[in-house]
């Protein structure tokens, strides 16, 4: 039996708070697709409680068509130090940019378990490391049917390890490849660290 994809509320209420911001009428056009009591439930909600994640997706995805996929990308970037500010995230992450020095390729290699704590039955996230340095691969896989071949979700997370790259000082470029037989997304993550002059 398939479980219906979840996400923590705190992460939902950081990413619409980006998506408010877009002006109007592109703002209405995104918000239409996540209905009223929705937004009414997740007002109410405590951080760490959970919602359909399908919501997520919908607003993501018509957040890309309204807006394009590099201003989405664009707007979406603040949400993730916004997220790991969080209460709920705020200890966890502070450990593990302490302990590995706010290091790229080990802070990436913490993705799968901060994606435990925000999620539930959406994906796994496998990292695999090819040995180079400045370089790493993020696999999604066990996705729910039809998330792979989705934009949003693909530049939800395209603009997630930019972000979670630029919070170790590096300047990243984020490739996709979508293998749709195996039903899981690489995420193919190069990076230079910001040079301070």
């Amino acid at each position: 039996v398939m479980r219906s994809p979840i996400i923590r509320s705190f992460v939902f209420k950081s990413i619409l708070r980006s998506l408010e911001l877009v002006p109007s009428p592109m703002r209405e056009q995104i918000f239409s697709v996540v209905p009223a009591k929705v937004l009414s439930n997740l007002a109410k909600a405590g951080p760490m409680s959970w919602v359909p994640f399908d919501h997520q997706l919908d607003a993501a995805s018509r957040a890309c068509e309204v807006l394009g996929q590099e201003e989405f990308r664009t707007r979406l970037y603040p949400a993730i130090p916004r997220m790991f500010s969080d209460p709920a995230m705020r200890h966890a992450v502070s450990l593990v940019m302490e302990s590995t020095n706010a290091s790229a390729k080990p802070v990436l290699g913490f993705s799968p378990y901060f994606w435990e704590l925000m999620s539930h039955n959406v994906c796994k996230i496998s990292v695999i490391d090819e040995g180079m340095s400045g370089f790493s691969v993020l696999r999604m896989h066990d996705l729910p049917r039809g998330f792979a071949q989705s934009v949003g979700y693909q530049e939800g997370w395209r603009a997630s390890f930019a972000s979670l790259l630029s919070m170790c000082q590096a300047y990243s470029s984020i490739g996709v490849e979508v293998d749709a037989v195996k039903n899981q997304i690489d995420f193919v993550c190069s990076w230079t660290l910001n040079q301070t002059w």
